[in-house]
């Protein structure tokens, strides 16, 4: 403890010592009444746009923004006053109800609409209002300036904070993640973002994944004159709770610093530049059953030190090269570790590897506007990662399904080198009342890896008890026929030669065009179409249609309609995975040969590979399937939003998602139906001959989805903000991904159930609540019902080499193969015609956690001045886009799973202050909930029905049921 308290002292004096020579360096500045910034419809910088500011007496002031669009008004008097913008290409905007009083300088940051005729926009100050224009719809979420200063620091934590706020994505593969526009790369520190988008035009034809859920990330570019801030987060293993699973708490500390600052390089040019360090004290908790010295079962718990470490440092240059051309390059190199990984659950100890990444990235981004009415951007992006993974795989791999995996390290070692290359070309034009948005994304893979995954051989058995049978025998002398004759022997042994390294290339395309039509004031229309390829599948025309509308029913008192009802409908591609390709070019039998033994009788010794192939030992191939093509989904959605209030909105929105063609594993060589005896496999008859085994990869399988979700926005103050939804779900599969087997190979019918995404309930609030004495918190409070799992035999009945066999319904309760348990009754010897289990049968408990976050921001110094005026001037023409898509305008966007328009959601108390220290406490699960992880679904385990980990994610991990840390951050 001693220790803790020195390191924090530490960390206040040098943030202390930053305060006193921050204010020695920094200039002041006169007092600011009023400031904001103008962006377009994509969220760019406008600069040069004049800003007339209409006072309660009619008298005007104009002031001009600068190159980051940003404008100031200084020393204005108390009253109501009116913001006039007028940018030819773009709609006339009306920003009313701003009040000036001395001492509380104004934000109005203002976004630009095309302009489609005549059009005027009215804002009045920061209220929430639905609207048939789409970036300001209620599901709309972005965070940016001070709402950022309520999430965590943590980028793991940040992303699961981030997805909560979006809600999930339909189907099985969840929303994705953009950063500056590139579909590739890590979530960036924090301290660089500028802003996040969630949930915006999920109809969008210029993205190919589904829109609810998506999260987009944009970061920060220079200033005009010097910024930046310096944090300091600190966690100790006394402030946290124990993982109920784990008997001992070993020490362990957390501790995250960097900064960042940004300026003028020259008058065209500025700069950003960030770094971070975070050394993270984490805990694996193993949590077993194994035998002690007299063979009896007994429970292990074990907790190991994981600790993980990251450096990062990312610089950014904005340059404006002419009037109507900016170019935007940016590079971030980062470096990670971590150790003792792969531990945890079942698997022990000797199972620890451990991890090293490099990663460098470069983006270049040059936007032209084309005229008064036509932008193009074009991105460039690569991506080099190189990851290393190193254990003991001097032994064999022991699993003992159900209870523990021990010996050498089986898989996760070896060597990988990614380079990813992306292009993206993008256009926006406006002709009269449309905006027509079309362009291209060309996305390059190289792919180098080297992997030892089995080659040390695995021996699996199904059951403690057979393991148990087996040493007991072993030390009695018998035969491998006399132990397996008790029940005992290994059910399968494993292993892998040949060459371990594999390479490939993959390339995929997209191209798209949009129409965003402003058919009338109130209703607006969307249709776009999609086009996507790839290489290495046979079907390689995707077409992908979209449509959107928005459509704005009566009006209130402000002329706007109370009403707006929004529906969509699309395609969307998902591609298949280069990892997929990687496997069957590896497993074709000459890469590598891999070797699977049915119940081997020469355990535990370990025969080499050569001794295996002259016993011309069968060898199990991957493949993937000659018809086998990309999956996509058809959603439509429909719904209604309605002003409730002033500043208080509820949305109501149905979606049904049907998804084809998904993407699962199936073994075409299995014996047929009938033909296996365990006693001698090799007797079997198999459709293509033989005794091997053949795993393809095919798209076979199919989802459908049914979502109502309900979302509210609730500005009670611009310091007090509520928001939240609810979701309720019904999801059905046939497959749980690429990797997932059907229980039998030759009957599908039974594996059509509950999807493993098939959460029935869930349910988000968030908010920012002032307390007194300047206090600030922030809740995060998610719950949900519980996840489905299946109940399987582990066993292989059907001699398919896979021990994923599900017990039949109960007919006959008499049976001695019948089991009872807290799920139902369960035949474990079913007959050849019986009706099996469904997948996914049983659901496990639900989970709650509340996060929050409390802080006090101490601001001091004379008011900062975050633009110039009129007299600063300003770079001519249309500002660069910063990290942004030519998007928004008229997009379809509008329905959302994420729970409205929220900017101000976490606004912060720093005011316009030159300087800011604050101090803030995160805890999460504050409440101390044990949410469990899903439960052993095995009905050979005694542990079948419970859980032997806490859940993941939002709701914790395994270092600590409930953990709290301290942060700081000083501003200028």
């Amino acid at each position: 403890m001693f220790r803790s308290l020195k390191l924090l002292g530490g960390a206040f004096r040098t943030i202390l010592t930053s305060v006193f020579f921050s204010g020695m360096l920094f200039a002041q500045v006169d007092d600011v009444s009023l400031r904001g910034q103008i962006t377009d419809p994509s969220g760019a910088v406008v600069p040069a746009v004049t800003v007339v500011l209409v006072g309660p007496d009619g008298v005007t002031k104009e002031a001009q923004t600068n190159e980051e669009g940003r404008y100031a008004f200084r020393n204005l008097p108390p009253g109501t006053y009116t913001a006039r913008i007028s940018v030819k290409g773009f709609a006339d905007i009306e920003k009313t109800g701003i009040v000036i009083t001395r001492g509380q300088p104004q934000v109005a940051d203002v976004q630009l609409v095309v302009t489609l005729e005549k059009q005027r926009v009215t804002v009045k100050g920061d209220a929430v209002e639905v609207s048939v224009n789409p970036t300001a719809n209620v599901g709309a979420v972005v965070l940016k300036g001070d709402d950022l200063n309520a999430l965590s620091d943590n980028p793991d934590d940040l992303q699961d904070e981030l997805q909560a706020l979006a809600g999930p994505a339909a189907g099985p593969d969840g929303g994705q993640i953009y950063i500056d526009g590139f579909s590739e790369g890590r979530l960036p520190p924090k301290e660089s973002i500028r802003e996040i988008r969630v949930n915006q035009s999920p109809f969008a034809a210029e993205y190919d994944r589904l829109g609810f859920g998506r999260i987009e990330i944009f970061t920060k570019p220079g200033s005009e004159t010097l910024h930046g801030q310096t944090f300091f987060d600190f966690g100790d293993s006394v402030f946290n709770s124990r993982n109920p699973f784990a008997l001992t708490r070993p020490p362990y500390q957390s501790r995250q610093f960097g900064g960042n600052v940004g300026g003028r390089l020259s008058k065209k040019s500025s700069f950003f530049v960030d770094a971070e360090r975070r050394d993270v004290g984490e805990v694996s908790v193993v949590s077993a059953l194994t035998l002690d010295s007299a063979y009896n079962v007994v429970p292990f718990s074990e907790s190991v030190l994981n600790p993980t470490w990251r450096t990062t440092i990312s610089p950014r240059v904005d340059y404006q090269l002419t009037p109507k051309n900016t170019l935007v390059a940016r590079y971030s190199y980062s470096r990670e570790g971590s150790d003792n990984n792969g531990i945890g659950q079942f698997a022990m100890p000797t199972q620890a590897y451990d991890l090293r990444r490099a990663e460098q990235v470069g983006q270049a981004t040059e936007t032209a506007v084309l005229n008064d009415r036509a932008v193009n951007e074009t991105r460039f992006q690569y991506v080099r990662q190189r990851n290393n993974q190193a254990g003991d795989n001097s032994l064999p791999t022991l699993e003992v399904m159900g209870a523990f995996t021990t010996g050498g390290v089986g898989g996760s070692l070896g060597s990988t080198n990614h380079d990813h290359y992306e292009v993206h070309n993008l256009t926006s034009m406006t002709i009269n009342k449309h905006l027509v948005k079309f362009g291209g994304r060309l996305r390059d893979l190289h792919w180098w890896d080297r992997s030892l995954q089995s080659y040390n051989g695995m021996f699996t058995f199904t059951s403690l008890d057979a393991y148990r049978l087996t040493l007991l025998g072993l030390e009695n002398g018998l035969s491998p026929e006399q132990i397996r004759g008790q029940g005992g022997g290994a059910s399968q042994f494993l292993i892998v030669a040949g060459n371990p390294v594999a390479d490939l290339n993959q390339l995929d395309v997209g191209l798209y065009l949009q129409d965003d039509w402003r058919v009338r004031p109130n209703f607006s229309l969307s249709t776009g179409l999609r086009y996507e390829t790839q290489n290495g599948i046979s079907h390689q025309h995707d077409f992908a249609p979209r449509l959107g509308l928005a459509w704005g029913i009566g009006r209130g008192k402000t002329g706007s309609p109370r009403t707006v009802l929004r529906a969509g409908a699309g395609v969307f591609y998902q591609r298949v995975s280069a990892d997929l390709r990687l496997q069957a070019l590896r497993l074709n039998g000459f890469t590598q040969q891999q070797y699977l033994v049915p119940n081997p009788d020469f355990y535990p010794t370990i025969p080499s590979s050569e001794t295996l192939a002259a016993n011309r030992q069968p060898q199990t191939l991957r493949q993937i399937a000659a018809d086998l093509r990309a999956p996509y989904v058809t959603q439509a959605a429909a719904g209604l939003e309605r002003q409730l209030l002033r500043n208080v909105t509820l949305a109501v929105t149905y979606t049904n998602s049907h998804g084809v063609h998904l993407l699962r594993s199936r073994n075409i060589n299995a014996p047929l139906p009938g033909t296996y005896n365990p006693l001698n496999p090799a007797d079997s008859l198999r459709p293509f001959g033989g005794t091997e085994n053949i795993y393809e990869y095919e798209s076979s399988g199919l989802y459908n989805q049914n979502q109502l979700i309900t979302n509210f926005n609730a500005r009670i103050s611009p310091r007090f903000t509520l928001v939240g939804f609810y979701m309720l779900n019904s999801a059905r599969s046939n497959s749980d991904g690429a990797g997932s087997f059907p229980a039998n190979p030759y009957d599908l019918s039974s594996e059509y159930g509950s999807a493993s995404f098939n959460v029935r309930h869930r349910f988000f609030l968030g908010g920012s609540i002032p307390l007194p004495l300047g206090f600030r918190i922030a809740p995060f409070l998610t719950a949900s019902s519980g996840r489905p799992f299946d109940i399987v035999l582990g066993e292989d009945l059907n001699g398919d080499s896979l021990f994923n066999d599900r017990p039949a319904l109960v007919t006959d309760l008499s049976r001695p193969s019948v089991v009872q348990t807290a799920y139902g009754a369960f035949d474990t010897l079913p007959f050849p015609d019986a009706a099996l289990l469904p997948r996914n049968y049983a659901v496990g408990p639900g989970q709650f956690s509340l996060n929050m976050h409390l802080s006090k921001t101490f601001s001091f110094g004379r008011e900062a001045g975050a633009a110039s005026d009129s007299s600063s001037g300003g770079q001519g023409g249309h500002g660069g886009h910063r990290g942004g898509p030519p998007g928004g305008g008229l997009g379809p966007g509008g329905l959302s799973s994420g729970g409205g328009s929220m900017h101000g959601l976490f606004h912060g108390e720093r005011g316009n202050k030159r300087y800011s220290l604050e101090f803030t406490i995160d805890a999460h699960n504050v409440f101390n909930n044990v949410n469990l992880a899903t439960p052993v679904g095995n009905l050979s385990s005694p542990l079948f029905g419970r859980s032997n980990a806490i859940a993941g994610g939002f709701h914790g991990g395994a270092t600590a049921n409930r953990r709290i840390e301290l942060e700081t951050r000083f501003t200028f």
